[in-house]
């Protein structure tokens, strides 16, 4: 790898195709109130973030994978299911629209903890300053739009389900950055209660 190189890296679970059709629906159900105000995320693109790591040198892909590996031997699996719609901060001034996690999400946080911690020990990337609020990311909020307040729009939908998400395995994901939006490529895949297999 040239020593110039750098790579953009986030560790994930990756979720179900009717999860997925379930999030897409969703997006189309929440955008004409939105009129354009937000980026959705790709269905491709959908996924639950664990560890956002951001841009580090190629030659540290190496020790993140070990602390992927490490992580994994301690980390224990889990049935999660998508259900809610919620914002960040909240639904009368949304930044980031989402569905929420329920189930074994203490098993969720444990491990995002763990690499956490593990990539600021190793001084790869900065200690999250807010705690771990599992969530599949269905849009963000376009820079300079005012959303108008989601409350009602979102207590239309219900307490929407979309469904389990089986927590065996976490990956490790790189980002390529396009004009048309990020591809995500999988580094590598870790068991949650074995060693990893190496991504596609």
């Amino acid at each position: 790898m040239p020593s110039s190189e750098t790579w953009r890296l986030f560790f994930a679970v990756l979720i179900p195709d009717d999860v997925r059709e379930g999030a897409v629906r969703l997006q189309r159900e929440l955008a004409p109130a939105l009129r354009g105000m937000v980026k959705w995320v790709e269905p491709e693109n959908l996924h639950v973030t664990l560890k956002f790591i951001g841009n580090v040198p190629a030659h540290v892909v190496g020790k993140i994978e070990e602390i992927g590996r490490e992580a994994s031997a301690a980390a224990q699996g889990g049935q999660l299911v998508a259900r809610g719609i919620g914002a960040f901060p909240n639904l009368r001034r949304p930044r980031v629209i989402w569905v929420g996690l329920d189930g074994d999400v203490p098993a969720l946080a444990d491990v995002a903890g763990r690499l956490d911690q593990m990539l600021a020990d190793a001084h790869i990337a900065q200690p999250e300053s807010r705690p771990f609020a599992a969530h599949l990311t269905l849009g963000r909020i376009r820079r300079g739009a005012r959303p108008p307040d989601l409350t009602s729009i979102v207590g239309r939908l219900g307490n929407a389900e979309l469904g389990p998400v089986p927590f065996g395995e976490f990956v490790l994901m790189r980002s390529h950055l396009r004009p048309s939006g990020p591809v995500y490529e999988v580094v590598a895949r870790f068991a949650a209660t074995g060693k990893p297999q190496q991504g596609e």
